[in-house]
């Protein structure tokens, strides 16, 4: 095609349909076999929504395992067999369903938007003789070698990167790239690395959405009708981030462009950011967060031991180690934190749901694990992680120009935190500390849920903000792993925005938000500024290589703005 835009959306598209085998099917039979989430009773759109989280949290797995030990043939076998497992289990639901897609049209309305917004951020723009790439292509360019190198020798691949006279196997955390290899090779290479890549992003777009809707219906300790306008608010709160439109705004008119929304900052990043840069890590928060709610659902599943369950979750576990490791060991704080809870509380089924899925877990993950520190190449006496105070970059540069000590710099970044968190979280922030009091407040015990949603917010935000990896100067250990907390704090801003939004009427509004009264032109700006942090966000990702190429190629003396990568 002599159109390159054209032939990007036609190659992603066309890798977004031949995704299918690993994005709904596994997880659609993992679900029928193991009954995870009460699957076998729900209704036909239930269980998609179901399937395609679970297929993130197995398919990458069930490929690295198999595909380990007896190859790619072996991979393809299985994935083959899982389709047409699929293919039965879905017409015989069909079937039994008497109204199989009720309510699809707004399901589709918000995919297309999403695919949409993807595509026009993420392909290559033609004009004229000139092809300006997404900003984002920056990273792209790193993961396509690691699909490449997955495509040529398997899932036990060479390192594309380093080659020190002989090859050396690759130790990055690759498991969410072996589905986008095997894309690859089901069109025929027609759909290159890039497209296969960006079908993936878009897929675990859909995946986000879908959990979002999971979590406000099964994450519950109420019999009360269950209001799909949760999860719709849910969804529609995706877009709203922190309020980095007003210091990159400010920083934009001094002269100061960055590639990226977040980079003014140590990044807490938001969702549409997140997705388009590291699919991978925001696939590994979805995997992690599916496993803890088949664990948090199963002793609900009316089964004396749901072990079925507990080894979805434990596989669940096993497979995030792989997709996104900094994730991983934040999620792994809040587990050892509900644990500890549960012992405090008693609560018996969850203790040992957690030890039986930890044990899966360890046992699926052992063979990769290995992998990244037997492998020759890995600096053994590196620091992996570090105690850090997170850092509010603005001042920290003042005070490191300044010539001032490392402790001094840790105790005003220390100080800074609430100014840092409030520019970060914005609205979310809020929010939290509202449901906080309301806990605090609350004159009867908290429950399992409640102590499920404490633990999966306070302990990864302990761990972010004091933690930080050191393997480069990046703090990806607190980028990536605020992904947690962020997911848990919007499904906390559900209820005060659905209350803050809607008119007030003392009598029949719901009283635990009266607060709101006061607060609601906050919550409101809070909303504005992150939906418009977003579209900033988008502009950037999307203009950002043409405003390079204008202010190095078509200024002949020092422009008045510099870029920042």
């Amino acid at each position: 095609m002599q159109n390159h835009t054209i032939a990007d959306v036609a190659r992603i598209l066309c890798g977004f349909l031949l995704f299918l085998p690993f994005a709904l099917f596994p997880g659609y039979v993992a679900g029928a076999l193991s009954n995870a989430l009460d699957f076998r009773r729900r209704s036909l759109g239930h269980k998609l929504l179901i399937a395609v989280p679970l297929s993130f949290a197995t398919a990458p797995l069930l490929i690295y395992l198999v595909g380990r030990w007896g190859g790619m043939s072996a991979a393809w076998t299985t994935i083959g067999a899982a389709a047409a497992t699929f293919a039965v289990l879905f017409v015989r639901d069909y079937r039994n369903a008497s109204t199989p897609f009720a309510g699809a049209g707004r399901a589709l309305t918000a995919a297309s938007c999403w695919i949409g917004l993807a595509l026009a951020i993420l392909v290559d723009i033609q004009y004229k003789d000139r092809l300006y790439i997404a900003a984002a292509s920056f990273d792209y360019a790193i993961r396509n070698e690691v699909i490449s190198a997955i495509t040529r020798a398997g899932v036990l691949p060479a390192n594309p990167f380093f080659y020190p006279g002989h090859p050396v196997q690759l130790r990055y955390h690759y498991l969410f790239f072996l589905p986008c290899s095997m894309v690859e090779s089901l069109s025929g290479s027609s759909v290159k690395p890039g497209a296969a890549l960006a079908a993936g992003t878009i897929w675990c777009g859909l995946a986000l959405m879908c959990l979002v809707c999971l979590y406000t219906r099964h994450l519950r300790n109420t019999q009360a009708p269950i209001s799909r306008r949760d999860a719709w608010t849910g969804i529609l709160m995706l877009p709203v981030i922190g309020l980095d439109v007003i210091p990159v705004s400010l920083l934009i008119s001094s002269g100061i462009v960055f590639s990226t929304l977040d980079r003014w900052n140590e990044d807490i990043v938001g969702w549409l950011d997140s997705l388009l840069w590291a699919p991978h890590y925001v696939g590994a928060a979805i995997v992690c967060l599916t496993g803890f709610l088949v664990l948090w659902a199963a002793p609900r599943s009316g089964s004396r031991r749901p072990v079925a369950a507990c080894v979805i979750a434990g596989a669940a576990f096993a497979c995030a180690s792989g997709m996104g490791i900094y994730v991983v060991l934040v999620f792994s704080a809040a587990l050892a934190g509900y644990a500890v809870i549960a012992i405090w509380k008693g609560w018996k089924d969850d203790i040992l749901n957690l030890l039986l899925a930890g044990t899966v877990a360890a046992i699926l993950a052992a063979p990769y694990l290995y992998s990244l520190v037997s492998s020759e190449g890995s600096n053994q006496k590196a620091s992996v992680l570090s105690l850090n105070v997170r850092s509010f970059k603005i001042p920290e540069r003042v005070l490191e120009a300044a010539g001032w000590d490392w402790n001094t710099i840790a105790a005003v970044n220390l100080a800074f935190l609430p100014l840092n968190y409030t520019l970060e979280l914005g609205v979310l922030l809020l929010v939290g500390i509202l449901q906080a009091k309301r806990y605090a407040s609350r004159r009867a015990p908290l429950g399992r849920k409640e102590w499920a949603e404490i633990s999966l917010i306070a302990f990864p935000v302990l761990v972010c903000t004091f933690v930080r990896s050191s393997v480069i100067a990046e703090n990806d250990l607190g980028f990536r792993g605020f992904l947690i907390p962020q997911f848990m704090l919007l499904l906390w801003s559900i209820a005060p925005v659905r209350a803050s939004l809607r008119t007030w009427k003392p009598r029949t509004g719901k009283q635990q938000w009266r607060g709101l009264r006061t607060l609601r032109p906050w919550v409101i700006a809070g909303i504005g500024l992150g939906v418009a942090g977003t579209f900033l966000g988008a502009v950037i990702n999307r203009g950002y290589v043409p405003i390079s190429v204008y202010l190095r190629i078509v200024f002949f003396k020092p422009p008045r703005y510099a870029v920042c990568i």
